[in-house]
């Protein structure tokens, strides 16, 4: 999965890692490359994203948490700046609310609320307000579901200018469709 992925550079890892051709460097990385602070790329930052994962309970290679967190459906972002420029948009709107969703949310501690959310929240189901709902936003929408973009994200910048529904409907929720 490692080695097929396109946020693992053989090359840049063993250099980083300082070791030779002979040594296999996904193997490297798995067993104690991550824990030592090496990141599996230069366009790959583990170490900003470790600790989110790990408050969602993902405790492995974050390399690896990434991978199988995207082939979910949902956005993951492999770099800091990635993640700043998405949170930057949220924080423009008023649909996310920072005390309420640390007060939800179990594990976040000193982490960024915003940050969590758009690194592991979203994939995660926890909605960011009372005012969007994550999960009835990529249900109702399938072409969103490509795993490129963060629901929210695109809600803000394309859906409510669209006319999309943010949250169930008064509809959807009396009758529970």
């Amino acid at each position: 999965l490692l080695e097929q992925s396109d946020i693992f550079d053989a090359s840049y890892y063993r250099a980083a890692a300082g070791i030779s051709r002979k040594v296999n460097a996904a193997e490297h990385y798995l067993r104690e490359g991550w824990r030592l602070g090496f990141e599996p790329g230069r366009h790959f930052e583990g170490n900003f994203l470790n600790p989110y994962f790990r408050s969602a309970g993902f405790r492995g290679p974050p390399a690896i948490t990434y991978l199988t967190l995207r082939t979910g459906g949902h956005a993951l972002y492999a770099t800091q700046s990635e993640v700043e420029a998405v949170a930057a948009t949220i924080r423009t709107a008023d649909l996310f609310d920072a005390d309420d969703y640390a007060a939800r949310v179990e594990g976040i501690g000193r982490l960024d609320p915003l940050l969590h959310y758009v690194i592991v929240g979203e994939a995660m189901g926890h909605a960011p307000s009372k005012m969007f709902d994550p999960v009835s936003y990529g249900q109702r929408y399938a072409d969103i579901k490509s795993g490129k973009i963060n629901w929210l994200y695109h809600y803000i910048r394309f859906g409510g200018l669209e006319g999309r529904l943010g949250t169930r409907g008064h509809f959807e929720e009396t009758f529970d469709v």
